[in-house]
């Protein structure tokens, strides 16, 4: 089988079993550069070395530890259908520090400059839905007027895997929702197309906000919306629980990935520890005590 069967025929599987478009992309994203780094190696005639070589290129960790998630999906479902004899990916060394993640939060004045950098009011939008009801990009591309329930004032957001979750409608979303539409997509594809907005114009619309705000920061990103809610809602007083219902995870410890806490709430805590007893001296005779 050549390349661009099984690259079809994986993303259409990958369709099949529920991972959200990002997902999707990303892999065959993954798959593409693959072919590239291998020069069109057959499949059937790559070994572990080969992954293990583009792996060790100069990437960071993170990078790395999502690369091999995609690789060992492709290589899995290949050999498994019987299209290649055996999977090279099967026995890749994790990832040294691969699960260890940093909070990358806009601070409140950072989400201002964002929202008046001179953006249109479907960016603003966005960057309010990424804000105030933690979005994801692709759960922001898929927001429907359908999905928010005006009576109990909650949205309904479909996430990874098709997982449901519902957020509380903050007034600032809510004031939008009249100028939105009430049935439909909110980000309708252009340009002839059907659907709603693809996931990554919806990054490209946030990146060009960021830009045009000023901010420099490489690792803040759109995605970084999703930290700042976290991080606001636990300095708001939500404990980790509710946080991580409202974020959409299935593990507590990822929810802790996204929640920044600042040295404000850091001496907070010192100075809120008790304070045992503490003697002056150590009330022990010293030796010259014992000798005379």
């Amino acid at each position: 089988m050549d390349w661009d069967d099984a690259i079809a025929l994986f993303a259409t599987s990958q369709r099949s079993r529920g991972y959200s478009a990002r997902t999707v992309d990303n892999r065959v994203e993954l798959a593409r550069r693959l072919r590239r780094l291998l020069d069109d190696k057959p499949l059937d005639d790559i070994v572990r070395l080969d992954l293990q070589q583009v792996l060790g290129r100069g990437i960071a960790n993170s990078s790395m530890t999502r690369e091999r998630t995609d690789m060992q999906a492709l290589f899995r479902f290949l050999h498994a259908e019987g299209f290649i004899t055996t999977d090279p990916s099967a026995t890749l060394d994790r990832i040294k520090g691969s699960r260890v993640g940093k909070p990358r939060p806009y601070t409140i004045d950072e989400i201002s400059d964002l929202l008046t950098s001179g953006a249109y009011r479907r960016t603003r939008v966005m960057i309010m839905l990424g804000y105030l009801h933690g979005l994801r990009a692709h759960e922001v591309a898929q927001v429907d007027g359908r999905d928010f329930d005006l009576v109990e004032m909650m949205h309904t957001i479909v996430g990874k895997g098709g997982v449901e979750r519902r957020v509380p409608i903050h007034a600032v979303v809510a004031a939008e929702i009249p100028y939105m539409p009430a049935e439909g997509w909110w980000f309708p594809a252009r340009g002839g197309r059907t659907g709603h907005i693809h996931w990554k114009s919806v990054s490209d619309l946030m990146s060009r906000a960021k830009k045009r705000a000023g901010i420099t920061a490489r690792r803040k990103t759109g995605h970084s919306l999703r930290h700042s809610f976290g991080t606001e809602l636990v300095k708001g007083g939500a404990d980790l629980r509710t946080t991580q219902e409202m974020l959409g995870h299935a593990s507590l410890a990822t929810t802790q990935i996204y929640v920044d806490v600042d040295q404000e709430r850091m001496a907070a805590a010192s100075a809120a520890l008790p304070v045992p007893t503490i003697p002056f001296r150590s009330g022990r005779r010293s030796r010259q005590d014992v000798v005379t």
